[in-house]
């Protein structure tokens, strides 16, 4: 998984934009595998829930990051096909896990619109 050209905002950090993961590995990759939205906070010196990324993909990210939020973007027709996933993630500032879930269910909500623009574009 990696994040395509052009559908990135405010991300400047090339190595961040070269980033890849598998399915399965951070948030982006959980979101993808388990198909439900995802959370990770950067806590006391530790990431909670699913872990951030591998020790690899880790070396890309930068050291301000806080938080981000995941979601799938499924097929609104079919159970099975995913389009991708979203993400949402913030340097510097923290949230509490409340906020951050008040959070989730806006991007989901985007994450269906998205779904079902892109089904009728295909």
């Amino acid at each position: 998984m990696s994040i395509q050209s052009d559908l990135q905002v405010n991300m400047t950090d090339p190595n961040e934009l070269g980033l890849e993961l598998s399915v399965g590995e951070g948030c982006t990759g959980n979101a993808f595998l388990k198909r439900r939205t995802v959370i990770t906070r950067f806590v006391d010196g530790n990431w909670t829930g699913t872990s951030i990324v591998g020790q690899v993909a880790r070396q890309k990210v930068n050291d301000r990051l806080r938080w981000v939020i995941s979601t799938p973007i499924l097929d609104p027709d079919l159970y099975g096909p995913i389009f991708g996933t979203m993400s949402l993630d913030c340097l510097d500032e923290e949230k509490t896990q409340e906020k951050l879930e008040a959070v989730r269910e806006r991007l989901h909500s985007h994450a269906e619109g998205l779904a079902h623009l892109m089904k009728e574009r295909t």
